[in-house]
């Protein structure tokens, strides 16, 4: 697999990648784990802010560069290997996504222990997960995110401070996690009922109640049974993920 295909972009403005740090507000007392060490500039900083950088690289060549580069520093771990497989203790998430991996990344976040996380994914990404309901942007990692975390879009990287030049922009997320999260099976309840959006949350009711022996209907409040489900506002939303799964509805 060739870098194109983990589609990373490298930050190498300092200017932004000491915003980004400042953003993290990380102290001697913080554990940082970095998820992509790329050329080490982002690793570099973060190790003058931090007790301890722990920065993962699946990319050879990559984490070559680190090892030579960066090898020296006390308070840093480097790992060759993919982060999202990586089992370690931590406060801080810094990472530069790779455009693939956006989606697998929250999804694995929710499992994770941490203060806070800043991270650049792809702006079409971020305007996901903090689009409002009857926005186009209104999707399942919309309420799947919004039900685990608290996300701030903080702000737009231009492309032309990455290398190589990325055709998309990209975005900086804040991410704080919040003290109650969703269980895999309400993950796949939600997605389930966006897999029929521009359907009203009733006829979802009445094909789902085809299936099953259960009667669904009763768990609906009717001030949303006719509202299309990409139009409910995501504590409503998750009202209902709650009130089918606690009646026995399941997707296997």
């Amino acid at each position: 697999m060739n870098r194109k295909t983990w589609g990373q972009h490298k930050l190498i403005d300092n200017t932004v990648l000491d915003q980004i740090v400042e953003i993290a507000q990380i102290t001697k007392k913080h554990i940082v784990y970095e998820i992509g060490s790329g050329t080490g500039n982002l690793t570099y900083k973060l190790c003058n802010k931090a007790k301890k950088v722990i920065s993962s690289e699946i990319d050879e060549k990559y984490y070559s560069i680190c090892v030579n580069k960066l090898s020296k520093i006390d308070n840093l771990e480097l790992i060759r290997g993919d982060g999202f497989k990586i089992d370690i203790n931590y406060d801080i998430l810094m990472s530069n996504l790779p455009y693939s991996k956006s989606s697998q990344f929250v999804e694995w976040l929710i499992n994770e222990n941490f203060i806070r996380a800043v991270v650049l994914v792809q702006t079409e990404f971020a305007d996901k997960l903090v689009a409002k309901p009857g926005n186009k942007n209104y999707r399942s990692i919309t309420v799947i995110t919004n039900a685990n975390f608290y996300v701030n879009k903080v702000g737009t990287i231009p492309n032309y401070l990455f290398s190589p030049i990325p055709k998309v922009l990209t975005s900086i997320l804040l991410i704080k996690p919040k003290n109650k999260k969703i269980n895999l099976d309400s993950i796949k309840i939600i997605k389930f009922l966006f897999s029929m959006r521009g359907k009203k949350l009733s006829s979802i009711i009445k094909i789902i109640n085809k299936n099953f022996v259960n009667d669904f209907s009763s768990v609906i409040p009717d001030k949303l049974s006719n509202m299309n489900i990409e139009k409910i506002e995501i504590h409503d939303f998750l009202k209902i993920v709650d009130n089918l799964s606690n009646i026995g509805f399941k997707i296997e």
